[in-house]
């Protein structure tokens, strides 16, 4: 447990410090499709990709310690595995519902950078879903609230 702890803290230690960094990186002038320009962090991209690369590595741990833990909690890790189905259906509905929008185009340093439609989905999507499980969670702290105060 404490393996997990110290991980836990360092992946932490690093998320904040990149923020902290890419966070007060300096900003470019961007053009949009409309012609307005707007300010964009230079180091946002790196920053995305890190926070990519722990979700996957998240997911792919659950997944693998899920598998291995069968033999001696199959009832844990069965609701582990049915968790990530869960979410994997959340991701999915929220895919869904993203609104398809067209291409957006950026300069970027004289270099012009196409932003899909389907790339927008996936953006949506995640966007979507982290409002939806903020939600949950907001609810659930009310909820466990409004039931501790009726018992006592």
């Amino acid at each position: 447990m404490k393996f997990s702890k110290y991980i836990l803290w360092l992946l932490m230690l690093v998320s904040v410090a990149m923020l902290c960094f890419f966070g007060m990186a300096e900003t470019e002038s961007v053009q949009q499709t409309t012609g307005q320009f707007i300010d964009v962090s230079t180091g946002l991209d790196a920053y995305l990709y890190w926070t990519e690369a722990i979700v996957i590595i998240a997911i792919v741990a659950l997944v693998v310690l899920s598998v291995l833990n069968l033999k001696n909690d199959p009832k844990g890790a069965l609701g582990a595995i049915i968790g990530i189905v869960v979410f994997a259906a959340l991701l999915g509905v929220c895919y869904v519902i993203s609104p398809a929008s067209e291409d957006f185009v950026r300069v970027v340093n004289g270099e012009t950078e196409v932003v899909t439609v389907g790339w927008l989905k996936v953006i949506d999507m995640w966007i979507n879903s982290i409002v939806a499980l903020i939600s949950v969670v907001i609810l659930l702290v009310v909820g466990f609230a409004a039931k501790r105060a009726i018992v006592k």
